[in-house]
């Protein structure tokens, strides 16, 4: 029902399959991107798990994780959490360039800050791209949540969806979808192409 979790945000494990996937898609990024909401839910990074997918990447000269970048509009996060706390993980903070420096001072040490010009906020994206590149990032994976998503769509710089379609029905108003935000008109949705697809069980990538 385009539904990614419960209304309460609940976390949904997936399959082995799927996982399996996660790791493929995060091997080919150079960085992984979420909303500080998802931080706040899972408090670790987003890792790679599978040691031959980090043998690919240290034949590339890369880390063997994925940069993990949290874009937060609200810094209320705990220096002590796995996230910040991983040695495997270079970090980067986005925030808006008005983020007081007295609530940024635990994390200059744990990661890289990037305050965005707040009076271009609404082409922070763009200014994110900017700040990436300069970390040698050439490919950004971004993970959600839906609310994270959304500016990227608007902005049309998705190049490639990865989907996963289950049987199940969450349902409810409140529960929240792959794209969030304010939503399109009928004139300005939205077109891609569905490059591949593949079942596997119940099912499909």
């Amino acid at each position: 029902d385009g539904k990614i979790s419960t209304k309460d945000r609940a976390h949904i494990d997936p399959s082995a399959y799927d996982r399996y996937m996660m790791d493929r898609n995060r091997m080919r990024a150079h960085a992984v991107l979420v909303g500080a909401q998802t931080l706040r839910t899972f408090k670790k990074p987003a890792t790679i798990d599978r040691k031959r997918y980090q043998i690919v990447r240290k034949a590339r000269r890369l880390n063997p994780q994925p940069i993990n970048v949290v874009v937060a509009r609200h810094v209320d996060f705990d220096a002590s959490w796995d996230f910040f706390r991983d040695p495997r993980v270079e970090r980067v903070l986005v925030v808006p360039e008005k983020t007081p420096e007295s609530v940024l001072k635990p994390f200059h040490t744990l990661a890289h800050v990037f305050k965005y010009d707040d009076h271009k906020r609404d082409d922070w994206p763009e200014q994110t791209i900017e700040y990436l590149k300069k970390l040698g990032c050439k490919s950004l994976l971004i993970e959600g949540g839906g609310g994270i998503i959304f500016p990227w769509v608007e902005r049309n710089l998705i190049d490639e969806w990865n989907i996963t379609v289950v049987p199940k029905v969450i349902g409810g108003e409140g529960a929240p979808t792959m794209v969030e935000g304010e939503g399109f008109d009928v004139e300005h949705i939205r077109q891609y192409r569905l490059k591949a697809c593949k079942r596997k069980g119940s099912e499909v990538f």
